[in-house]
Formats: C-alpha cells, sequence, structure tokens
C-alpha cells in the first residue's frame, strides 16, 4: 500500500522532472530564437520588432589568472595578469 507521503514524494520527483524538461525545452527555444536575432541584426545594434525593442549589446567580462599571479608575484600584483573576455548579450524590452 503506498502511503500518502509516498504518493506525494512521487507526484513532486515527476513534476520536478517536468519542470527541468520543459526549462530544457524553452532553453534550446530561447537559443534559438536569440540565434536568429543575431543573425537577423548582424552588425546593427538592434532592432524595433512592433512593441519589442531587441538590442545586442558589447560587453566584456575580466578575470584573473590567481595561478600566475601566485607563481610570479603572490599576491601583491594583479593587474598585470587580468584576461579580458568580450562579449554580447540580449537586451529585450516591452515598449509603450
Amino acid at each position: 500500500m503506498i502511503t500518502t507521503k509516498s504518493e506525494e514524494k512521487i507526484q513532486k520527483a515527476i513534476e520536478l522532472y517536468e519542470v527541468q524538461e520543459a526549462r530544457r525545452a524553452l532553453d534550446k527555444q530561447e537559443e534559438s530564437l536569440k540565434k536568429y536575432f543575431k543573425e537577423l541584426i548582424g552588425e546593427e545594434n538592434g532592432i524595433n520588432a512592433g512593441p519589442v525593442l531587441i538590442l545586442l549589446e558589447d560587453c566584456q567580462r575580466t578575470s584573473l589568472d590567481k595561478k600566475s599571479l601566485e607563481a610570479e608575484f603572490g599576491a601583491e600584483t594583479i593587474s598585470r595578469h587580468e584576461k579580458v573576455t568580450a562579449f554580447k548579450k540580449f537586451v529585450i524590452k516591452k515598449v509603450g
């Protein structure tokens, strides 16, 4: 006989699985749409698609090579060891 606690646990496990699968499907759909708009935008900064403005902004991220810093200077001097990664991010706003 399955107890109420067991039934709830099974239901919650199934629900979690379904949410994860739905999220994966949405992530794939989002990536596909971003690829479409990235190709459509091309060299432009963005497009206005009716009530939605889609921008592709240039961004960058900086990280430090900790092992190199520690090997060469200890924790003293870090600015000469920065690595800058450039990337683009989508900014999607509803206008109007």
